[in-house]
């Protein structure tokens, strides 16, 4: 279930963008795999604060057994893991060291267990008597290099998380998928899952976490939401003198704007597209909308009753428009 999307940017730097879009990427993966999944809890763009210090998390994954931490990196050539753990960018032949987005994860992480284990009597129940803790619980780090990238992969490096951003949700649901069998009470084996609590508590924790964000200030604060259909917006050309874009919202047809009738969408063989048709005056009302990242045409697709947009080179897709049966 997706309880918070990322919160918009109004930043215009380069780099800022590049980052920020592949943080939509991997926010339409964990949409696509997550946003009906009850017990797999996705937060995008969680930024806590904690004796003075800020934790800026990518995508945050809440469950029963754990979390994950997924970092998000902008990737459109190669990233390489040495033995050691250090990390090389290239450029064709070129390369240059950076940071480890494994240790800058693992920081928020720290932070994040710190911030929960204070306010674990509110968070957590006891058992027996004895107040349980945060110090256990597994906080578990998945690197996510955009589609366009590449990873080399050191022989000895320790690098099994660190993915293709197409290929987290279904880490995230392998290690969750090991956990829950552990925890069945048919389960022929003799381990445990590694963190074991109530069901109550993934949801009091994503509940609490999202009650303690704290936006940055260059950034717009985004909607929560508990169901996949998510408000989708697009953000006009910058205009001159640097002002702040606004933000035009993509909406569906509840009733025809002349004649107030009946409105349902229907496919054009010679458009090659879909779009409105009033059933009462016969009017017809195109579906115009364009990606707020590449500014390619969205597109429709059906699926049964429901219609997606989406945009195929951003890798972004939200519901549209939902059919009622007669």
């Amino acid at each position: 279930m997706i309880l918070k999307s990322l919160d918009g940017i109004v930043s215009d730097d380069k780099f800022s963008r590049a980052g920020y879009n592949a943080e939509k990427q991997m926010e339409f993966y964990l949409n696509r795999a997550f946003a009906n999944h009850g017990s797999i809890l996705v937060l995008n763009g969680i930024r806590i604060k904690y004796n003075n210090e800020v934790c800026q998390i990518d995508h945050l994954v809440v469950h029963d057994y754990g979390m994950f931490i997924v970092e998000s990196k902008s990737v459109t050539s190669k990233v390489k893991i040495n033995e050691d753990g250090s990390w090389e960018r290239f450029w064709g032949a070129q390369s240059t060291g950076m940071p480890s987005p494994v240790l800058q994860a693992e920081r928020q992480g720290k932070l994040l267990r710190e911030f929960l284990d204070a306010h674990k009597e509110e968070l957590l129940s006891k058992r027996l008597g004895i107040q349980r803790t945060f110090e256990r619980m597994p906080i578990k780090i998945i690197v996510a290099i955009s589609d366009k990238g590449k990873i080399g992969r050191s022989k000895h490096s320790e690098n099994e998380f660190v993915l293709k951003a197409d290929q987290v949700p279904g880490r995230i649901e392998e290690v969750y998928n090991e956990q829950k069998k552990l925890d069945h009470s048919l389960s022929l084996s003799l381990k445990l899952p590694d963190w074991l609590t109530s069901k109550e508590t993934a949801p009091r924790v994503t509940e609490f976490l999202l009650a303690n964000h704290f936006p940055s200030e260059t950034v717009a604060t985004s909607k929560t939401t508990t169901n996949s259909k998510i408000e989708y917006s697009q953000q006009e050309e910058i205009k001159k003198e640097s002002k702040v874009k606004e933000e035009q919202k993509i909406h569906t047809w509840n009733f025809c704007p002349e004649c107030h009738g009946k409105v349902s969408i229907l496919w054009g063989n010679k458009l090659k597209n879909y779009y409105w048709h009033c059933k009462d005056c016969g009017k017809n009302i195109a579906i115009n909308y364009h990606c707020p990242e590449c500014k390619e045409k969205l597109k429709i697709k059906k699926d049964n009753q429901n219609y997606f947009i989406y945009c195929e080179p951003c890798k972004l897709e939200v519901l549209y428009h939902s059919e009622v049966k007669d």
